[in-house]
């Protein structure tokens, strides 16, 4: 029988983790954002506690793949950001309703 802890770390954190990546992408298409305006946006979407230390996580490795830029304390999607959140919409544009997109 499968325990809590691995029901977390194979389905429910990779999930999040992949709602997390895209919603930062999505606001992030409307313009550029502080940290934290992010981070309120992401848990108010999807009505899940979000610790800070994952949420920037996620950021940093949105950054290192080329998805997003920090200009200061400002987060701006990338042309590579823009052009992924275009392919996700159009190949799972369904989603766009249930994630508030």
């Amino acid at each position: 029988m499968e325990s809590i802890d691995d029901i977390y770390r194979y389905l429910e954190e990779p999930f999040l983790r992949g709602v997390l990546r895209v919603l930062i992408l999505c606001v992030l298409k409307r313009g550029e954002l502080y940290g934290y305006q992010i981070y309120k946006y992401v848990r108010n979407t999807i009505k899940s506690k979000i610790s800070l230390s994952t949420f920037y996580t996620v950021l940093k490795e949105l950054e290192k793949a080329g998805f997003i830029i920090r200009v200061g304390s400002r987060y701006i999607l990338t042309e590579k950001g823009f052009s992924a959140v275009r392919s996700f919409l159009s190949k799972y544009g369904d989603l766009r309703s249930l994630l508030s997109i």
